[in-house]
C-alpha cells in the first residue's frame, strides 16, 4: 500500500515523520551517581508512505539526560556511510530539528527536511518561487520563497488555514520543483505520530489507534484523503513495549 501515490513528485523519497518519545525507564536500569534515573527516550519514525512506525534510534536508557536532535543527526550520518542506495530521504521533523547548515550538508546525500520555522529565525528574503496557485493542493497557500541564513539558502512556505486563519510557516531543504502544498500536507501528516505516542502512553495493549475524524480537515489534509479515497486506512500500527523493556 502507498498513501503518496497521488503524489508523484514523492515517488523518489522515502518520507517518515520522525519524533522523540519517551517511556519509563527499564526497572533494572542503573541510577546515576546522584541516585536518579530518567524516563527512556528512544526516536520512532513514521512512514507516511506505507503508515508503519519503527523504531529509528535509542537516546538514553534512562540512565541520564540526553539531547535528541545531536542523537539524531549520528544516527543519519552513520546511516550515510554505510548507505549506497540512490534513494533520497526526507525527514518531518518539529523545529528542534532545524539546523541549516547540517541540513544544507545533507543534500549531498539525499536527505532532507521539513520543519516549521521558528519564529526568532533570522534570515533574508532572496527570491519568490513560481508555484501553481490553481492547483487544488496549494490551497491556501501565500507565498513560496527562497532565504537565506549564513550563505545556506533555504526554501519557506506561507500556508495560511483558510478555516481558522492561522498563518503556518514551513521550512525544507526539498527542491523548489515540489508543490508548497504538498510541503504543507507533509507536515500537517507528521502530527499522526503525535497521536501514536499518546495512544501508546494510555492503550498500549492495543495495536492499532483511530486516524482523527474529517469533522475539519485543512485543503491540504482533505487533498491527501481524497487522493487515498477508500484506501485511507481506518487505524495505523503502533509499537508497544512490554513492562521492563527500554
Amino acid at each position: 500500500m502507498d498513501y503518496l501515490k497521488a503524489f508523484p513528485e514523492l515517488d523518489e523519497y522515502t518520507i517518515e515523520a520522525a519524533d522523540g518519545h519517551f517511556i519509563d525507564h527499564a526497572c533494572h536500569t542503573e541510577k546515576n551517581s546522584k541516585g536518579k534515573v530518567y524516563a527512556a527516550e528512544g526516536i520512532y519514525a513514521l512512514n507516511l508512505r506505507s503508515g508503519l512506525l519503527r523504531f529509528l534510534c535509542l537516546v538514553t536508557n534512562g540512565t541520564q539526560r540526553h539531547q535528541e536532535v545531536p542523537v539524531l543527526r549520528d544516527h543519519i550520518e552513520k546511516q550515510n556511510k554505510g548507505n549506497n542506495s540512490s534513494q533520497k530521504h526526507l525527514y518531518v521533523y518539529d523545529k528542534a530539528v532545524t539546523d541549516f547548515v547540517w541540513w544544507d550538508r545533507q543534500k549531498r546525500h539525499a536527505n532532507y527536511m521539513i520543519s516549521m520555522l521558528k519564529e526568532n529565525s533570522i534570515a533574508t528574503l532572496v527570491e519568490s518561487i513560481h508555484f501553481d496557485s490553481r492547483h487544488e493542493i496549494n490551497t491556501g497557500v501565500e507565498a513560496y520563497s527562497v532565504y537565506e541564513n549564513k550563505g545556506i539558502k533555504f526554501n519557506v512556505v506561507d500556508y495560511r488555514d483558510p478555516e481558522t486563519g492561522k498563518l503556518y510557516r514551513f521550512v525544507t531543504t526539498f527542491p523548489m520543483t515540489i508543490n508548497p502544498g504538498t510541503i504543507a500536507m507533509l507536515y500537517f501528516k507528521r502530527w499522526t505520530i503525535e497521536k501514536t505516542f499518546n495512544n501508546t502512553k494510555t492503550q498500549c495493549s492495543s495495536f492499532s489507534i483511530p486516524l482523527p475524524s474529517n469533522s475539519y480537515l485543512h485543503p491540504a489534509e482533505q487533498y491527501f484523503n481524497d487522493s487515498v479515497g477508500s484506501k485511507r486506512p481506518k487505524s495505523l500500527p503502533i509499537i508497544c513495549f512490554p513492562d521492563g523493556i527500554s
